[in-house]
């Protein structure tokens, strides 16, 4: 049992020290809009605010060589994150009117952009009726009243959308409580696009197929078979040596719907061997046990994997239950008695009757690890899980419960 929580006091120090470090992955699924209208799907590496308003890297496969487009030769890119660039002619930061790639907040009648300056504050432009962008302005200053300072802001942007939106008089007098915020102007424009009508498109998101993974998996065993053979006496844990367990896993992901959570069922070969004394008393009658024990199974976990969704190292946690079927069980015990006669063990001989021997084995099982996440290659992964489940005894005069500890490394076979 020591060894049990060894190994879940290890995971869970692992993936405390990594969480932290995780860092935004860069390669995601998008597309790209050629001038011609045409749509190219592939990969689109997210370069930030900053780094995606100058370029675009796209390329066609995993494998393809990656081609670099600036604002001027595309109408736009989006990625699966949901973020969506289009090519627009503004003047931004102390620079002149140029092509530049502009964050869609929200697409219609009026389509919100934003752009992140090298000061790293946020500049907002309006497009209303296919019009060219406009810029929403928000001057602040600091001014002192009776020796006080006060920031000062001249909210030029609600004059904008007050001439932008004369279509929609009832949105005139809620524009005051419009901040110069993402969410309030996004919200604005948004309610705008729905008060004249017409399609509204707000950053949209791609539909991506679910993603079916064949994995390798393969590590070491150990566990403790806790026993007793009469009800009231004392129980006795047998430990079982570390040994070798390999076999598949079949992951299916559901990015659509979860970036987080994936669906996990392995088929996995596993031996474990036990040799135990036990002491007993029958009336007045004390006796000695000795038990050997050999089991081997395929165990068939099923299990719901979450996550973390960011950065190259990546900690996960997962739980569910599993269903092992018995491929071999050696079982036999000898007793003697330790009060008198002559101490001789009797003959080896059946441990459980084959009326009590049961051929599958259930339990729970959980565990902690970290996936190294490689975009384009093979995933790898090492985990720490605990099982708790029940052994090959049907019967109450003879109780057996086993805990089990593994730790596997994983391989993806499928990109």
């Amino acid at each position: 049992m020591l060894t049990f929580y060894r190994f879940f006091l290890l995971g869970t120090l692992l993936s405390g020290l990594v969480a932290p470090a995780a860092h935004a992955q860069m390669a995601r699924p998008g597309y790209v809009v050629l001038p011609a209208g045409d749509t190219l799907r592939g990969i689109v590496s997210d370069q930030g605010a900053r780094g995606n308003a100058q370029r675009c890297l796209f390329r066609s496969g995993p494998a393809a060589i990656a081609t670099t487009y600036l604002p001027e030769q595309l109408r736009g890119f989006g990625l699966a994150s949901g973020k969506v660039y289009d090519s627009k002619v503004v003047a931004t930061g102390n620079s002149s009117a140029r092509p530049t790639f502009l964050e869609a907040l929200g697409r219609g009648a009026a389509s919100l952009y934003a752009f992140r300056n090298d000061a790293d504050t946020e500049e907002f432009f309006l497009v209303a009726a296919g019009a060219v962008p406009v810029p929403l302005l928000n001057h602040t200053a600091v001014v002192k009243v009776d020796g006080t300072s006060y920031e000062h802001s001249d909210k030029f942007y609600l004059k904008t959308l007050s001439e932008a939106f004369r279509q929609c008089l009832s949105l005139q007098a809620q524009l005051s409580k419009v901040r110069f915020t993402r969410a309030d102007l996004a919200d604005i424009v948004y309610r705008y696009n729905v008060c004249v009508g017409g399609p509204i498109t707000l950053a949209p998101k791609l539909r991506l197929p679910n993603k079916l993974t064949l994995a390798l998996t393969a590590g070491l065993e150990t566990s403790n078979l806790h026993y007793r053979n009469e009800s009231g006496n004392p129980e006795t844990v047998a430990a079982g040596k570390a040994a070798p367990v390999f076999g598949l896993a079949l992951q299916l992901e559901f990015p659509s719907t979860s970036k987080s959570f994936a669906a996990r069922l392995e088929a996995l070969y596993e031996a474990q061997r036990y040799e135990g004394m036990y002491e007993y008393a029958l009336g007045s009658f004390g006796f000695q046990q000795q038990f050997r024990i050999a089991t081997s199974y395929l165990r068939l976990p099923l299990l719901v994997r979450y996550t973390y969704p960011h950065g190259m190292v990546r900690p996960f946690a997962e739980a569910g239950a599993v269903l092992a079927l018995a491929l071999t069980t050696e079982q036999e015990q000898r007793t003697r008695n330790i009060n008198f006669g002559s101490g001789n063990y009797s003959n080896w001989a059946p441990l459980i009757s084959s009326s009590q021997l049961v051929r599958y084995e259930q339990g729970f099982v959980g565990g902690l690890g970290l996936t190294l996440n490689r975009p384009d290659e093979h995933q790898l992964s090492l985990q720490v899980r605990g099982e708790v489940g029940n052994s090959f005894s049907s019967g109450t005069a003879y109780y057996l419960t086993v805990n089990r500890a593994f730790v596997l490394l994983g391989y993806n076979l499928t990109k």
